[in-house]
């Protein structure tokens, strides 16, 4: 009986949330996907390019359309980022121990248990991996200073150190790394500045037209010119594109944004 009463409270609260984010935008149609608990923890978000959504939860990676976990919390490690290689069934993910954080290798196997090849150890921080056409980047922050790197052959190859915290990195459809720092986006190749705001930005993506999409103290917009065009206010989180749909991890309302292009 208290283990029924329990669920029916998560999903009371899944409800809730729901209902509130469904109250607090304004502007284009959009849907809500909802997580469980308003002490939910999610950290990172991935949309595979067929609009499949993963997050990492509470110390896992868990897969909101079906309530799946693809990697459950756990003791001894908390999960805290996951890109997927689709042409390997394959995924690479970050995790923190009480000492480091580590980057894992996980082959999908449908006739053995999920087992974690352990590819790099570094000073525990805030890490996430990006992948772009199976190509994964890796970004994050320890100890005050943030890196962004590429894997390659399972060994990372550092591209870029900076003091202070960069909030998401992500590769338009050229192939051109991108990063959020402070309040401007740059290209990290030529550091040249693609947008800078007065308000405070917390995520960005590159839809299918490789449009900038943002997401700032006045909602979701799109770059036109030098500008950001609002199409839904009041949303705020990181941001990831997929096949049709942009998403925006909104930790406000503990909910997940989902709008057309």
């Amino acid at each position: 009986m208290k283990a029924l009463k329990f669920i029916l409270l998560i999903l009371a609260l899944a409800f809730l949330n729901e209902a509130n984010a469904q109250n607090s935008f304004t502007g284009n149609e959009y849907r809500v996907i909802s997580y469980p608990g308003p002490t939910s923890r999610a950290g990172s978000l991935y949309v595979s390019p067929f609009d499949e959504v993963f997050l990492s939860l509470n110390g896992g990676i868990y897969n909101p359309k079906n309530s799946f976990w693809f990697i459950p919390p756990s003791k001894e490690y908390y999960f805290t980022s996951f890109a997927p290689i689709l042409k390997d069934t394959a995924a690479f993910v970050f995790a923190n121990t009480e000492k480091e954080s580590q980057l894992f290798y996980i082959k999908n196997s449908f006739k053995s248990p999920i087992k974690p090849y352990l590819i790099l150890s570094l000073p525990k921080g805030a890490y996430n991996i990006v992948s772009k056409n199976d190509i994964c980047y890796v970004y994050g922050c320890a100890n005050d200073t943030s890196k962004i790197g590429i894997l390659i052959r399972n060994k990372v190859k550092w591209l870029m150190t900076i003091e202070g915290l960069i909030k998401q990195v992500q590769v338009d459809n050229d192939g051109k790394i991108c990063f959020l720092y402070k309040n401007s986006i740059y290209e990290l190749n030529d550091r040249k500045i693609i947008l800078s705001d007065k308000q405070k930005l917390y995520g960005f993506a590159f839809d299918k037209n490789n449009q900038l999409i943002v997401s700032g103290e006045d909602g979701l917009g799109i770059k036109k010119n030098d500008t950001l065009s609002i199409i839904i206010s009041g949303v705020k989180g990181i941001v990831s594109c997929g096949l049709n749909n942009i998403f925006i991890l909104d930790q406000t309302h503990h909910n997940i944004i989902a709008c057309k292009y």
